[in-house]
This record gives structure tokens, sequence and C-alpha cells, in this order.
């Protein structure tokens, strides 16, 4: 949404329930996003190792996948 609208989210960060998969971390990595706050793992290695190589910041939130989406959880 954000490049058809042509807004720029460079140095953005993204919350998601699970770490990306690989083909998702290519693209975040393109779009510069700087930060992922994430609820539960994903079992894609590759993924991981590419975000910490591109030097995006990975932070594994202490919640249930409900708590992080519905805001509940206060561990940032």
């Amino acid at each position: 949404q954000a490049a058809y609208h042509g807004v720029s989210i460079k140095d953005a960060s993204l919350f998601c329930t699970n770490l990306p998969c690989s083909i998702c971390a290519k693209m975040i990595i393109n779009a510069g996003i700087k930060r992922i706050c994430y609820a539960s793992g994903y079992a894609d290695s590759m993924s991981k190792e590419m975000l910490k190589e591109a030097r995006v910041d990975i932070i594994k939130i202490e919640a249930s996948p409900s708590e992080f989406v519905s805001g509940q959880d206060n561990h940032l």
C-alpha cells in the first residue's frame, strides 16, 4: 500500500505475529524497514540470518499472539 501511494517506509518498524519468511524478509530489506517485532517464531532460519546481515533489528515479544495483536502487551 505504501509503495502504491508513494509513501516511503524507510527506517519503519514492522509488527507481526510471526517472524517473516525468507521471501518476505527480502521485501522487508528492500523496503528499508529497520525493526521487526514479532510474537512467535517461524521455521525459516535463513530469513533471520538475512535480516541480521541487513542490520534489521529483530525483537521477539514475550506475549501470546492474541495479546500481541490486541495491543494488550506492554513489553515494548
